[in-house]
């Protein structure tokens, strides 16, 4: 049996609070309690300010369930990477059983949160997916190494300051470099080019009204006889 422990309810950060919560973890029935879905963590607790603390960085999935023949009450599920506190074990509650990854398996414990009416369930899990995007997993951030190739050719403001610079194009890269090169000779992207010739139509238009080839050059006629 999960044995729980005594905590203060929280003040801050709370984005949900759900009054008679059956809860059951490693299934064991925790009784009826508050749950407390805050920024920080979620927190279940019985009448006697005793209860569970998850941690989001634990928290490996949650959903809705509405399988009645696994369980008898619509609830939310939590699976969570950690072995529970028992009243047989001295670990801490939360604490991890192992570090070796080949014990996640018997670290996951199934948490089910039972609230007295289904239809406070989406109003749970959205408050539980809100929280924990403020918790991302480390594991899954790209480092600056993977983010970035170091280039030599490349200086700190991000322009290769070599011709040769431009060989660390990845595939993308070397389509448009080819792209930009060949409208600079005048060739391909005939919807660029198509876009360009309707833009200088349009500059060509003054109030709305046509100008004739003399009108659109005459400043630059008298600049020429200046």
């Amino acid at each position: 049996m999960v044995q729980l422990s005594s905590y203060t309810p929280p003040v801050q950060g709370i984005q949900h609070t759900e009054e008679n919560v059956q809860a059951t973890a490693v299934s064991s029935d925790l009784g009826l309690g508050t749950l407390y879905i805050t920024e920080s963590n979620v927190l279940w607790l019985n009448s006697n300010s005793e209860g569970i603390q998850l941690e989001y960085k634990l928290i490996s999935l949650h959903a809705i369930s509405r399988d009645l023949q696994n369980f008898p009450k619509e609830h939310l599920l939590l699976h969570y990477d950690a072995k529970l506190l028992s009243e047989n074990d001295d670990s801490g509650e939360g604490s991890e059983e192992s570090d070796d990854e080949g014990q996640d398996e018997a670290c996951l414990s199934e948490v089910r949160f039972a609230p007295e009416s289904s239809e406070s369930l989406n109003g749970m899990f959205s408050a539980m997916s809100n929280c924990q995007v403020l918790h991302p997993d480390s594991d899954c951030q790209l480092s600056d190494e993977d983010a970035y190739e170091e280039v030599d050719d490349v200086e700190g403001d991000g322009f290769f300051n070599t011709a040769d610079g431009f060989d660390q194009l990845n595939e993308e890269g070397q389509g448009h470099l080819a792209r930009f090169n060949a409208m600079l000779n005048g060739e391909g992207d005939a919807d660029l080019a198509q876009r360009t010739q309707q833009l200088n139509l349009f500059n060509g238009h003054h109030n709305g009204q046509d100008m004739d080839e003399e009108e659109q050059f005459e400043d630059a006629d008298d600049m020429d006889g200046r």
